[in-house]
Parts: C-alpha cells; structure tokens; sequence
C-alpha cells in the first residue's frame, strides 16, 4: 500500500478518499485514457500492428556493422 499518502505518479497528496490508492484519481483517470486508446480493433496498438511485428519491414536483413555469423552446427550436441 501507499503510506506516503501522495500519489507515485505526480507526487501530489491523495485525499482522504483516495488513502490506500497509488494514484490521484486525475491520474488513474489518464492512465485509464491511455490504456483505452491502445485497446480494440481501431486503437493505436492495432494501427501500429503491422511496425510492431517481428520481422515485418521492408524486407532488408538488419545486422550491426561488424556483426559475425555464428559457425555453422549440423547437429545439437554432435557426439565425435
């Protein structure tokens, strides 16, 4: 619980009705806001769906400069 008394995002005192709460009610009502925008099929999360995938992009293979490939394994734990 929040001893403090004030809330963790804006640091300012909860009041009476808000004690044992991490969050001003302004806050939780923007946090709340926030969430709701990257939620349902219309929200930013599924509009940016297609940059946040995994390997979707122009097609090029990114690699850092001087990246090495690791040597070929033709099996795991090859016994010799």
């Amino acid at each position: 619980m929040n001893e403090s008394a004030e809330c963790l995002i804006c640091r300012s005192g909860l009041y009476a009705d808000e004690f044992g709460r991490y969050a001003c009610r302004h806050c939780t009502d923007r946090v709340d806001e926030h969430l709701r925008a990257l939620a349902g099929r219309k929200g930013l999360y599924a509009r940016l769906s297609s940059q946040l995938a995994p390997r979707v992009g122009n097609g090029v293979a990114r690699r850092s400069p001087g990246a090495v490939q690791p040597p070929y394994r033709s099996g795991w734990m090859c016994s010799t």
